[in-house]
C-alpha cells in the first residue's frame, strides 16, 4: 500500500467517511453548533451543509410516503 492511501472499496471515499458522522448527527436533530463543536470546526458552515442535506432527505422521504398514501408524520421520523 502506498503511504497515505486508504485502500478503500471503490464505492467509498475518504471524504464520504469523514462526512458521514456529521450527516448522521444532523439527521438525529443536532444543531449546527453541536455538529461544529463535535468535529472541531471553526465555524458552522460545514455543519449547515450537513443539516441542509438531512432536511432534503427528510422532505424527500415525506414526499414519497405521501405518494404511497401513508401519513408522512407516522412514517418519517422528525
Amino acid at each position: 500500500m502506498v503511504p497515505g492511501e486508504a485502500n478503500l472499496p471503490d464505492d467509498l471515499s475518504l471524504h464520504g467517511i469523514r462526512k458521514a458522522p456529521g450527516a448522521r448527527r444532523a439527521e438525529a436533530g443536532a444543531t449546527q453548533e453541536e455538529i461544529a463543536a463535535a468535529f472541531g470546526h471553526r465555524g458552522t458552515r460545514t455543519a449547515e451543509i450537513c443539516i441542509k442535506g438531512a432536511e432534503k432527505r427528510r422532505l424527500a422521504d415525506a414526499g414519497f410516503a405521501g405518494l404511497a398514501g401513508t401519513n408522512p408524520e407516522e412514517s418519517v421520523p422528525p
